[in-house]
């Protein structure tokens, strides 16, 4: 889980030893120019007070506690990236596949695989209200050129390139706001992780029924978070068209989607990534 943001123990460890630093230098200036004691009590004080009255309102009410949240649908405002670094503190692999499905899945390229596990991006439009990690690594995909069609083989030193942005970017944008902030963020991303995990049965049903782009609208998180078996084990994919972002290798226009489909797009993608970037 991403650390919050103040933690009160860690403030009050820092600011008595800032203190006692404070006060040893102190000492040291006192028996080289003799200060008067005055000026020794009212420094001291001084200190003191900054030292208490900083680590107050820099702590109090900021260990938010945690309450899950079920949802059925990921945050507003939270991509696959930021999901992934909000459940386990760090940025993988996975996290960073995640964002490739997902930022086809929202209609800014397609993903095809000409190729066995061989891939070209194919543009469409650039992403506007995105966070700023997404945007960079959209970018790198395309470069400043907006090649219409581009090949994994020929934008991978870009996406490396621009890897240690994509992770700073999406780190910042949850770890800069406030404890209360990212206890909620944290409840909401957990409630939905667990939501994914459980959803199966009449629910699922009425999720497709009700949307039938649901799986491919969460897909991009589960991957992140590892549970893309329980999505395939949750969900009837008989009753689910294929993905229109995605063309696997070796299907025809009229393809039936199914578990092996799947499959290839959990397993080709992040493989042919890590050969070529990660």
């Amino acid at each position: 889980m991403l650390k919050k943001r103040y933690d009160t123990v860690k403030v009050i460890l820092f600011a008595t030893a800032f203190f006692a630093c404070a006060m040893f230098i102190l000492w040291r200036v006192n028996a080289a120019v003799h200060l008067r004691t005055q000026t020794i009590v009212f420094t001291t004080l001084a200190l003191g007070y900054l030292v208490v009255s900083r680590s107050i309102s820099i702590t109090i009410g900021r260990n938010a506690e945690v309450v899950e949240q079920p949802m059925d649908y990921p945050p507003d405002g939270i991509d696959p990236i930021q999901s992934g670094c909000v459940i386990d503190g760090i940025i993988n692999n996975r996290d960073i596949t995640a964002a490739f499905f997902y930022m086809a899945q929202k209609g800014y390229f397609t993903i095809r695989e000409y190729e066995r596990k061989q891939f070209v991006f194919e543009y469409i439009q650039s992403p506007k209200y995105e966070h700023k990690a997404m945007i960079a690594l959209f970018n790198a995909i395309f470069g400043d050129g907006r090649e219409k069609a581009v090949k994994l083989t020929e934008c991978a030193d870009r996406i490396k390139e621009a890897l240690p942005k994509v992770k700073k970017n999406s780190i910042k944008s949850i770890s800069s706001k406030k404890n209360k902030e990212i206890a909620n963020i944290t409840g909401k991303v957990q409630g939905f992780k667990n939501r994914l995990i459980s959803n199966r049965g009449e629910h699922a049903e009425a999720l497709i029924a009700a949307d039938p782009e649901y799986v491919y609208k969460v897909f991009p998180y589960a991957y992140s978070f590892s549970v893309t078996a329980k999505l395939a084990r949750n969900f009837d994919f008989d009753n689910i068209d294929p993905p229109t972002w995605y063309v696997p290798y070796g299907v025809d226009e009229d393809y039936k989607f199914d578990v092996v489909v799947y499959n290839s797009i959990v397993k080709n993608l992040l493989e042919q990534l890590n050969k070529e970037v990660f």
